[in-house]
């Protein structure tokens, strides 16, 4: 590999943001955090053009829903800072802690249920005295039961259509009386994970809170969990929801096409990988103004919502999209695909991961997910997938059903593992024979045995 050699690969403890920018191989990162992961047509089409004057061009959307620029000048970044104050986008709290810690379903207040978004901001305002105190990458999932956004949450906080709720660790649930558990750093005197395993309860989690919540009774967790519960519980008191005419698994996990919304659909389409062209920018936004209520929302799968079309417009909307290249269907190869942007634009990476990825797509789909890393920190994707591989100084580390931290079968070139999936490919298989056919060829000493 040429270049300069990468950076360790440990998980960094803090996010970029505006005022503290992230150093990368082409530049500095600036990410932004958008109130509720919204826009209007005025701040994507001006993002468009900050993003072309200081940064590369393209603005990526993150697993987390928010937006980020590469590629700015170190003596430019006072400038591209007031240009995005101008827009709305301020770096107004402590730059070591999160800028936003609750990552809302994208469908709040458009699916006819309860809308969250007054909890959002009620929790966000509660924390805000502690925020130098947390950990930068802190945030809480926020959603009705089964639609919190897709992240990697420290608290889940989901609510139902009968007013219940629940707050919990995602990382021990559904609890288990004899797991390990280390709750998440979240700093001297938060105290979150001190409850005992009584009750089936693990340190941290909280079981359903009634509406309204009972008088006396048992003692609930203490510490960060139990704060959360009492804002949901007075929430939720004060806001009684109401039933949605139609179900919310009508509506795709990775939200594309059109999604239904009575008279006004959502439009849903995902740049490939969530990076974002400036041109494509402009194009969303002038549809969001033209056929929409000049909205915009973006997703944790890396795609952008146009609610509130025209329900005329919106089928021709779909094949305009797609033309433009945007991923709108979801038998599209690419929506199997997970890769950070790699080499060269960032300093962490030994290959170009997207690039790889792409030429990777059409025989990599029988697998499944496939996560493609530049390095051993697995930015673009933390959960396990059936297929990750991970760039190392020989090329990709190969592994299967895990992370981008686990360690791997084998290493092989990008031009071998093309190969490999192509042999297994056309052997016809299920996932499950797909899968250990390509250990076997990996590593001819498991025979039969599937790995992990």
């Amino acid at each position: 590999m040429s270049g300069a050699a990468p950076v360790p690969a440990s998980r960094r403890g803090w996010c970029p943001g505006i005022a503290r920018p992230m150093a990368t191989g082409d530049g500095l990162l600036v990410r932004i955090h958008p109130r509720h992961g919204c826009l209007t047509t005025a701040q994507l089409g001006g993002l468009a053009d900050l993003a072309e004057r200081y940064g590369n061009g393209p603005t990526d959307v993150t697993s987390r829903g928010n937006l980020q620029l590469r590629g700015v000048a170190e003596a430019d970044h006072g400038a591209l800072s007031d240009a995005l104050a101008g827009l709305g986008f301020i770096d107004d709290l402590p730059a070591t802690g999160p800028q936003r810690i609750v990552f809302l379903d994208p469908l709040a207040g458009l699916d006819g249920l309860r809308d969250l978004r007054p909890l959002a901001d009620a929790i966000e305002a509660a924390l805000r005295p502690l925020r130098a105190k947390l950990p930068g990458k802190f945030c809480i999932a926020l959603g009705h039961e089964g639609t919190a956004p897709a992240v990697a949450a420290d608290l889940e906080v989901a609510v139902d259509a009968d007013g219940n709720a629940v707050v919990r660790l995602r990382d021990v649930w559904p609890p288990e009386a004899d797991a390990p558990y280390s709750p998440p750093t979240c700093g001297e005197g938060l105290g979150v994970g001190v409850t005992t395993k009584e009750g089936g309860c693990l340190p941290g989690w909280t079981p359903p809170l009634p509406n309204p919540p009972p008088q006396g009774g048992r003692e609930q967790a203490a510490g960060l969990p139990v704060r959360i519960a009492a804002l949901v519980s007075e929430f939720l008191a004060n806001n009684p929801g109401k039933r949605s005419p139609r179900q919310r698994n009508d509506v795709p996990a990775n939200y594309l096409g059109l999604l239904p919304a009575g008279e006004q659909p959502i439009l849903a389409v995902a740049p490939a990988f969530g990076r974002l062209a400036a041109a494509d920018m402009r194009r969303l936004a002038g549809w969001a103004g033209r056929h929409g209520a000049g909205e915009l929302r973006l997703t944790p799968s890396r795609a952008v919502l146009i609610p509130h079309l025209d329900r005329g417009a919106a089928d021709g909307l779909m094949r305009e999209a797609r033309a433009a290249g945007f991923i709108v269907d979801a038998d599209d190869p690419r929506v199997l695909l997970v890769a950070c942007p790699g080499r060269p634009a960032c300093r962490s990476a030994f290959a170009p991961a997207q690039a790889d990825a792409l030429r990777l797509a059409g025989v990599a789909g029988l697998f499944g997910a496939m996560h493609v890393s530049g390095c051993a920190k697995g930015c673009a994707r933390q959960a396990p997938a059936p297929l990750t591989l991970v760039g190392e100084a020989g090329g990709y580390g190969v592994v299967l059903d895990g992370t981008a931290r686990d360690a791997p079968l084998a290493v092989r070139s990008v031009a071998e593992i093309e190969t490999l999936l192509q042999a297994v490919v056309a052997t016809g298989p299920s996932r499950g024979e797909a899968i250990a056919a390509l250990a076997r060829a990996l590593r001819p000493e498991l025979g039969k045995e599937m790995p992990r």
